[in-house]
């Protein structure tokens, strides 16, 4: 066995997860400036997710190495505000319009600010950024929730709560003291004066934690029926407190997953990965939402107009109308004239307007000639000719009228035709092919 393979089937299966917003790291200094507009030229505007991170909180909790500021003067509060609203502006200004499908206020935590200050930036996301009503979801903390912070956040969709435990004394080993009562009283705030979905974050592998009492915890959150549960392993990152007093209990917190894992499965949970447990009820809704989203995608797909390319001519054509003239066309070159005519009269009746009539009309023409109706293709090779002139088949259909000519016995009219197309299209294969013709005439 490798030294490798062996290092990574024997190291801790926690070593870290990927958060859904920045990392700390991402907030620095430049070494080389970019220009907003180089950084953002290659981004795809049609479903762009907008994040706004608030960097402050009433503690820091002994887990915790998210870029965040403890306690903060308001004066920093205020200032760091304003330069976002700046930041925003400058921002919206560069990428111009732009569609936003998700949304998010996190941090650090965003209702560390106040009812006043979260409605500026609910401001600056809504008329600024052009935020509209799209899935957000914010980040809240017990101690920090008030009903008119609630108010002000009526358009989230997704209220996460940090609860972390529901015994105190587990919270309080991870330097997040909070009191049981205040927590009940926030969840209860919440459902009272929110529609949003109720998420509420649990962490396993706290100092003291049994399987009973996160279990306990589990049983604790279901009173208030949350939409979606997040179980997280309390995970030592350098730099932290716990970090700097860490000890190995992988197994303890393996079984203590499995153990919640298995509780919520069997209490109308379902698991959606290996952190998020949603209620039954409201996966099904989701699942029947997006099965009804998908069949109506698919049917506007199927009325959409499609950009086509045809004889160096560029258009939109709906996907029937196209459709339709592949299926007019390939007879053509099965040689099935007779059916090519009939569908390529039908679709020049169907579609009188259409970016393909002039190509229809030429192999209409084509398809008749094909069933030795002359004067008949004369007419829509002639029909062409008036309508536009300058079509890359125009020579060909002046040709093809000298040869329909032709065959009615007609050799003054082929030798007039020829003559003129020698005229209007002198560099023209049709050209060529038709002094050769003229050649052979008598």
């Amino acid at each position: 066995m490798t030294s490798r393979l062996h290092q990574f089937l024997t190291r801790s299966p926690y070593q870290q997860y990927v958060y859904g917003y920045p990392h700390k790291t991402a907030y620095r200094r430049f070494e080389s400036p970019r220009p907003l507009e180089q950084v953002w030229a290659s981004e795809r505007k049609e479903a762009r997710f907008l994040y706004v991170h608030i960097p402050f909180c009433e503690m820091r909790c002994g887990f915790c190495n998210l870029f965040t500021t403890v306690n903060p003067v308001e004066t920093v509060v205020e200032k760091f505000l304003a330069q976002l609203e700046v930041e925003a502006a400058q921002t919206a200004d560069v990428i111009g319009p732009a569609t936003f499908t998700r949304a998010a206020i996190g941090g650090g935590t965003p209702t560390y600010l106040d009812a006043k200050q979260l409605e500026r930036v609910m401001t600056l996301m809504r008329e600024t950024m052009g935020m509209g009503a799209i899935p957000l979801s914010v980040e809240l903390s017990p101690s920090t929730v008030t009903a008119d912070k609630l108010e002000v956040l009526s358009q989230a969709t997704r209220l996460s709560l940090g609860v972390q435990s529901f015994v105190e004394a587990e919270v309080a080993a991870v330097k997040r003291p909070q009191a049981n009562g205040d927590v009940t009283k926030t969840l209860d705030l919440i459902r009272a004066r929110s529609k949003a979905h109720l998420n509420i974050d649990l962490i396993y592998g706290m100092e003291g934690q049994t399987e009973s009492s996160f279990i306990g915890s589990l049983e604790t959150a279901l009173r208030w029926r949350p939409e979606e549960l997040y179980l997280y392993p309390l995970y030592v990152r350098p730099l932290t407190f716990l970090g700097k007093r860490a000890a190995s209990w992988d197994d303890h917190r393996v079984n203590l997953y499995r153990a919640g894992r298995d509780w919520l499965t069997s209490h109308g949970y379902v698991q959606r990965s290996m952190r998020v447990f949603q209620r039954r009820d409201v996966a099904e809704l989701q699942r029947r939402s997006k099965d009804a989203q998908t069949g109506i995608d698919e049917r506007i797909r199927k009325l959409e107009p499609i950009g086509v390319t045809l004889d160096d001519k560029q258009f939109l054509a709906d996907p029937e109308e196209k459709r339709q003239y592949d299926e007019a066309f390939a007879l053509i070159r099965k040689g099935d004239f007779a059916a090519a005519s009939a569908g390529l009269s039908g679709f020049l009746k169907r579609y009188p307007l259409s970016g393909y009539v002039d190509s229809a009309t030429f192999w209409l023409g084509n398809a008749q000639y094909g069933q030795r109706q002359y004067k008949e293709a004369i007419a829509s090779f002639r029909s062409l000719l008036a309508r536009d002139p300058a079509h890359p088949k125009a020579p060909e259909a002046m040709l093809a009228i000298a040869n329909c000519q032709i065959e009615l016995k007609d050799s003054r009219a082929a030798r007039k035709t020829i003559g003129e197309l020698v005229q209007a299209y002198p560099k023209s294969e049709a050209a060529q092919a038709g002094r050769e013709r003229l050649a052979s005439l008598k």
